[in-house]
């Protein structure tokens, strides 16, 4: 175990989390292998379980998986002393999920200080104000006719803690999952992963874009399963977003006097 791992889980105390769940999901993931530091652990444990999703949307839309991805998923898994607890782990978000939905992975993150707030200015918002700010945007007559399809996009989505209270509102007003979908987008390739993650437990349509959303730059995208299983005519829509053209550099010779 390295030094800095024996440090960070002997400092690791429950008062840190606001819910005991939280707490138990990143004791979870320390126990995989005490010799990790908690951000890897935190990025493997995500890598694995999106694409776990990502394999079942594209079996369910494709008839097949994609093998370059599974052979990813296993030596992920090889690099864990105990592989067995990333799987512990997403059963306690999903329990977690199903009392009370809410941006858990992005919560567990900022409790843990591992959210990039010096590079990136990452703060990601809290599921109250998210509850506030949906409550403000779904106005309470709002209705749903009748095959028509409402579309929300977030361009800066986090983990997706608006999404998720939107969705929840779109809900309470008596709206089904087959009426309604996201797009969201985010920079961050974990804001990518536990959007999906999150939104797949949910069973919120949802596609998610890893990109820029003012140059339009796209590094990745993908369905998840509800998105797939209920809108599958807009699945390739999602994958034609154009990408950033590299700029081809110009070299310029100066001809000897």
């Amino acid at each position: 175990m390295s030094i800095s791992a024996l440090v960070e889980w002997n400092e690791m105390k429950s008062t840190w989390f606001g819910d005991s769940e939280r707490y138990q999901f990143a004791k979870t993931l320390r126990e995989a292998d005490y010799s990790q530091d908690m951000y890897r652990l935190f990025s493997d444990w995500l890598f694995v379980a999106c694409s776990a999703f990502r394999q079942a949307a594209q079996k369910a839309l494709l008839g097949s998986f994609d093998d370059e991805l599974e052979q990813r998923i296993i030596d992920t898994q090889k690099r864990f002393k105990k592989p067995e607890k990333l799987s512990h782990a997403l059963a306690i978000l999903t329990m977690a999920l199903e009392k009370r939905p809410y941006d858990f992975l992005g919560t567990v993150l900022s409790e843990l200080s591992l959210n990039d707030r010096k590079w990136k200015g990452q703060c990601f918002t809290p599921p109250a104000l998210s509850q506030l700010m949906a409550d403000l945007l779904i106005d309470q007559d709002l209705r749903i006719r009748k095959g028509e399809l409402l579309e929300v996009s977030e361009p800066a989505c986090g983990f997706g803690s608006i999404i998720i209270a939107t969705a929840e509102r779109l809900k309470q007003q008596g709206a089904e999952p087959h009426e309604f979908c996201f797009i969201g987008t985010d920079v961050d390739i974990k804001c990518f992963q536990g959007t999906l993650i999150q939104t797949t437990l949910l069973d919120i349509p949802c596609g998610v874009i890893q990109g820029n959303t003012l140059t339009l730059e796209v590094v990745d995208s993908a369905w998840n399963l509800p998105f797939a299983m209920r809108h599958p005519t807009k699945v390739y829509k999602l994958k034609e977003v154009p990408k950033k053209k590299k700029k081809k550099r110009i070299r310029i010779r100066r001809k000897p006097e």
